[in-house]
């Protein structure tokens, strides 16, 4: 019986110890429980404009329309366009909101060209970037467009969706596919760098984590189930 029971608490300081690391492990991935989105088309559905995304996108001869609906009765949608802080980068972003209803007639307007850009460091990517255009509007319930464009539109930029940022193990492991991606094809970096950022880092720290408590429980039980049957 005294050895059941050691195997008893053996197994519970196991699961506690592994339900206080993950939670270690977990805290810092909820701070940076960002979702980033590499834009393929021209036209791209947004989504809930109340969540938190980062879009990267390269115009290639024509605006990017962002598409969004609204049924609450007020919803506050807040944009701001960024552009990654490197030699190549053109300040000339620009965006709107509008009403497809009346498509000619922007309600909101951010002209790159009127503002001052302010340089700032992204500490999870760790990658600077210029700041420019803040589009904020509150709006009834309707079909709605956020428009980008540049002079020439030949730009590479990222429009952040500010909005509640939630963390999920689904957006934690697109990181691994859109992280390299963004590195090599918004700032000219390696690939590789980005395992190198708290973005990936730490999911891939906490994983490894993980996995080795979980290992050290079932050799642990493994131990005391031989120590029972020796007796």
């Amino acid at each position: 019986m005294a050895i059941t029971m050691a195997m008893k608490n053996t197994i519970t300081v196991t699961i506690t110890v592994l339900g206080i690391m993950f939670c270690a492990v977990l805290l810092p991935a909820l701070t940076l429980a960002q979702e980033l989105r590499l834009v393929d088309a021209a036209s791209t559905v947004l989504g809930d404009p109340t969540t938190y995304r980062a879009y990267y996108g390269k115009l290639s001869g024509e605006p990017h329309v962002f598409m969004f609906s609204t049924i609450e009765q007020l919803t506050h949608v807040k944009a701001i366009l960024l552009v990654p802080d490197t030699a190549e980068a053109k300040t000339d972003i620009s965006g709107a909101f509008i009403d497809t209803l009346h498509p000619d007639s922007p309600f909101v307007v951010g002209d790159g060209a009127l503002v001052e850009w302010q340089r700032f460091f992204d500490t999870g990517g760790r990658e600077s970037y210029l700041a420019g255009p803040v589009l904020e509007a509150t709006v009834p319930p309707g079909n709605y467009e956020l428009r980008v464009w540049s002079s020439n539109n030949d730009s590479s930029y990222v429009l952040v969706v500010e909005g509640e940022e939630r963390f999920s193990l689904a957006e934690v492991w697109s990181r691994f596919t859109t992280g390299p991606h963004i590195k090599s094809e918004f700032f000219g970096k390696s690939a590789f760098s980005a395992f190198v950022t708290p973005l990936l880092l730490w999911p891939i720290f906490g994983g490894l984590l993980i996995i080795g408590l979980i290992l050290f429980l079932i050799i642990m039980v493994f131990r005391q189930s031989s120590r029972v049957e020796l007796t």
